[in-house]
């Protein structure tokens, strides 16, 4: 091996983007959540897309060493989040570079743990691990163009989640709202970020809160492409609306309220939203507001404080964010011998 001495590097650049590992060859962040502590301290590749990239911190080790550390946040077509640590100072370094919902890495040889804080997997920068930044594979290209406009925040992600079950029929795990609570608890063991991090359940119960003739708000503007809401223009700096990258779209929305109650508590703040909101109310949003109020009072009547069979969605809670999230599929005045023959008393 000797020192190469040639003027032109321009020639080799293109070698950067090169993973060193078979483009195929990664695992998905849901496959990471899905195997959980069976691959604690297994090596993975793993291909995917920067969400977040955290502040350098200096840590005084238990050895007596000193050392620097940065966290970022990458995700993937199948997971929003997960934690990676790097500890390479070079990589730490280069990480300045790395933009949020652009910068695409392929991570060789990256180890798997067990994050206690976060109560779910994380994976770690080791003294083998290779990072290969926008690598030239058709799957970082794909994994890039989803990137640009994926949902990230909680709110967009319960949105999508809810907008891909076509018939909320077919939900039909009886729960009583306690057994909700209990279970989209931030603290479940459970919760660790996989898929037990989301589910539907069928509640029997009264619609206790449903304003749609006061004044509460009921409709609100949102971005097309980040599903944020907004005043005048999207101000988010990684919506490609918002950084001025593509022409502005916005659309009005239903955007409600509402609670259910039964026999075990109350689910208050649970989202009535889109076209899941058009279908309860029976109106699109620009038909609803030219409505005489009188109309308006009818239609809140024949549901609310009425015995409901109500089709939910759950985002569990996090340590990040303790209440969970939880959007109103159906809603149907239910037949009372269906009550007494489903419902359940404890």
């Amino acid at each position: 091996m000797v020192h190469h001495e040639a003027d032109d590097i321009v020639a080799f650049i293109s070698y950067l983007h090169f993973p060193t590992k078979p483009s195929g060859d990664f695992f998905t962040i849901a496959d990471v959540y899905y195997n959980g502590t069976s691959i604690r301290g297994e090596f993975v590749n793993l291909l995917v897309a920067v969400r977040d990239v955290g502040p350098i911190k200096h840590i005084h080790t238990k050895t007596g060493r000193d050392t620097d550390c940065r966290d970022i946040m990458v995700f993937d077509q199948t997971n929003t989040g997960l934690p990676i640590s790097l500890w390479n100072s070079e990589t730490i370094s280069r990480a300045d570079n790395w933009k949020p919902r652009e910068t695409v890495l392929f991570l060789a040889d990256m180890r798997l743990e067990w994050n206690a804080f976060r109560r779910g997997m994380a994976a770690s920068e080791s003294m083998c691990s290779i990072v290969t930044e926008d690598p030239d594979i058709p799957e970082a290209a794909a994994l890039r163009i989803y990137a640009r406009s994926a949902p990230l925040r909680p709110t967009a992600i319960l949105a999508q989640l809810a907008s891909s079950i076509p018939d909320p029929s077919t939900i039909n795990n009886v729960m009583t709202v306690q057994q909700v609570l209990d279970r989209a608890d931030a603290g479940s063991s459970d919760n660790s970020g996989g898929d037990d991090s989301q589910f539907t359940a069928l509640l029997y119960c009264l619609l206790t809160q449903y304003d749609l003739d006061g004044c509460s708000k009921l409709t609100t503007k949102k971005c097309t492409q980040c599903q944020l809401p907004v005043e005048d223009v999207c101000l988010n700096l990684e919506c490609p609306i918002g950084s001025g990258a593509e022409i502005p779209q916005y659309d009005v929305i239903f955007d409600l309220r509402v609670s259910l109650s039964d026999h075990t508590g109350t689910l208050e703040n649970i989202r009535l939203t889109g076209i899941t909101a058009e279908r309860i109310i029976g109106y699109k949003v620009d038909e609803f507001v030219d409505l005489p109020i009188d109309v308006k009072t009818q239609m809140k009547w024949k549901f609310l404080l009425e015995r409901c069979a109500a089709r939910v969605l759950v985002l569990c809670g996090t340590p990040d964010r303790p209440r969970p999230l939880i959007s109103l599929l159906s809603c149907t005045v239910a037949d009372p011998l269906e009550v007494a023959a489903c419902l359940p008393v404890y």
